[in-house]
């Protein structure tokens, strides 16, 4: 359906999965507004964390789903297997979604940062599929509250008026 699609997006962008639920952490108030209506409509119970913006799926199976098609870290995180059998709309539905999550735009351009080498890969052959031609760069990153030396990540962009054009009328 139209709103698991748009869940899965969401999920892979700020996503994590354990045991015995999963969580998604949304600050923008439309964008909460898009997944408590995916939510409400796929009949997931749910609640937002106290001082927080974290959505808690206590629901086993879905944590377990989620876990399985999409990973359940940042450095796991992927397109379900199933995503080159979507039509060009449910793929434009996901897309979308994650976009949404964790893109950003810039004047001439838009851009994902994922810690996964998989999904960037496959955002790239993803974005293909619409006839967009995404460039992927990597980068080492540290966190400004951490001690830690960095890691990589990987930069997904997709730039040019023609390109832009495009990747707004058929992803949005």
């Amino acid at each position: 359906s139209d709103d698991l699609l748009e869940l899965l997006g969401f999920y892979i962008a700020e996503g994590h999965a354990e045991d015995g639920y999963f969580m998604i952490s949304c600050q923008e108030p439309e964008l909460q507004r898009r997944l408590e209506r995916c939510l409400n409509n796929l009949g997931l119970t749910w609640r937002v964390r106290s001082n927080d913006d974290d959505y808690v799926v206590a629901w086993s199976l879905y944590a377990r789903l989620l876990h399985r098609w999409c990973g359940a870290t940042s450095r796991e995180k992927r397109l379900p297997d199933f995503w080159p059998e979507l039509s060009r709309a449910q793929l434009a539905r996901l897309l979308a979604a994650y976009y949404a999550g964790d893109g950003g735009v810039e004047h001439d351009a838009v851009s994902v940062t994922t810690a996964s080498v998989q999904l960037a890969s496959q955002l790239a052959y993803a974005l293909a599929h619409f006839g967009l031609w995404a460039r992927v760069s990597r980068s080492v990153k540290r966190a400004t509250n951490a001690r830690h030396q960095g890691d990589l990540y990987y930069r997904i962009v997709v730039s040019g008026v023609e390109q832009l054009d495009r990747f707004s009328h058929q992803i949005n």
